[in-house]
């Protein structure tokens, strides 16, 4: 009995504490540790600076978002729209009352900036916005007639790293001080593809002061741009995909594809035993004519092809899509897919109504060239 006493009393009794010795309690952040289920996902995370991360993947990614610039009357209609929103007929210089020379001055430089003479300083702008878009920024060259500053556009492209250069301050076609300004640029004369190109290995170097370079900057030492449409180009190639899917499926569904079977344990037999009798390597392909009706064997039967493709989700799926491929270019479901039927007056109204978008960057350039001329 006294020996049950002593157990009670040992188990409400507190437990001595060692002296000078800390329970530690392990904590951290979920999202760093995850499960297996998420790992593969997670697998080509990898640190790295803005310029390295930059630099390794910036040329596929302007090829790839080009590619689907061309491709997909989506991926078109969205740039264009963007480019329209942001830059509209091209900036204006409004003057206080009995200025108005100024204004016809600016207006007249405007119309006749560029330096090959086909378009006016809003066509520029507009393919430097579609240049953020789908490559990795816009480039103008500054060129001067007299007095008169002219803007050169620059495919980026051309803004690269000559081959027998070996500076160690040279990356991908920009040349920098040891603190990070950066020194100037390597421009080659033509599109290394061009019809007319004069050689891959023609280049000249500007001075960061005759070049206008237009890009986001999303992380300190960011050197070059990634294209706006990044995040999204693997949605555009699912949408197409998608689509391609829907009419394949729509196609088999009205088309009478068939297959003929027998299961007459005679007629089976019979073919099996024949002395003559080989396996065939493919089977036959007979074309049914259209609106027609089919006469088989005794013992004969078809099996049609069915279209089990969940079509009826289609809109559903192109709608959302469309809607994560806008969020990149904060732009909303309507204007993505150039479609107001769902939405009333007002609705459709504030979704137009592009008030600033993402174009610091357009504001700093406009300035820049209003000085310039």
């Amino acid at each position: 009995m006294a020996g049950l006493f002593k157990r009670i009393a040992n188990a409400f009794s507190a437990a001595p504490k060692t002296p000078g010795k800390r329970s530690i309690i392990k904590r951290y952040y979920e999202a760093a540790h995850p499960d297996r289920d998420l790992t593969n996902h997670f697998k080509y995370a990898a640190g790295g600076s803005a310029a390295s991360l930059v630099s390794a993947d910036f040329r596929t990614l302007r090829k790839l978002c080009e590619y689907e610039v061309r491709n997909n009357s989506y991926a078109a209609g969205i740039v264009q729209t963007l480019a329209n929103d942001v830059v509209g007929n091209g900036p204006k210089w409004l003057f206080d009352d009995g200025m108005e020379s100024l204004e016809a001055d600016f207006a007249n430089w405007a119309e006749n900036c560029d330096w090959l003479g086909y378009q006016d300083l809003g066509g520029l702008l507009r393919q430097a916005v579609i240049g953020l878009c789908q490559a990795d920024g816009a480039f103008f060259g500054k060129q001067y007639e007299g007095p008169e500053l002219k803007l050169m556009a620059i495919d980026p492209v051309r803004v690269d790293s000559p081959s027998t250069n070996i500076k160690t301050g040279l990356i991908d076609g920009i040349e920098f001080l040891k603190n990070g300004r950066r020194l100037g640029y390597y421009v080659n004369n033509s599109h290394p593809a061009s019809l007319i190109s004069e050689g891959l290995e023609n280049y000249k170097f500007y001075t960061q002061d005759r070049i206008y370079h237009l890009f986001r900057i999303d992380r300190p030492g960011q050197h070059r741009g990634i294209p706006w449409l990044a995040p999204a180009i693997g949605l555009f190639a699912l949408l197409r995909d998608f689509t391609r899917s829907t009419v394949k499926a729509a196609k088999r569904a009205a088309a009478l594809s068939v297959i003929m079977n027998t299961n007459d344990p005679q007629l089976v037999g019979d073919a099996i035993a024949d002395d003559d009798y080989e396996p065939p390597a493919t089977f036959d392909e007979i074309e049914i004519p259209e609106d027609s009706m089919l006469s088989l064997p005794e013992g004969y039967g078809v099996t049609q092809f069915k279209a089990e493709h969940p079509a009826t989700t289609y809109e559903m799926f192109k709608a959302e899509i469309l809607a994560e491929i806008g969020r990149c270019l904060n732009m909303p479901l309507n204007i993505t897919s150039g479609n107001c039927s769902k939405y009333n007056f007002a609705s459709g109204r504030l979704d137009h109504r592009i008030a600033k978008l993402q174009s610091i960057e357009f504001a700093w350039m406009r300035g820049k060239v209003v000085d310039g001329g």
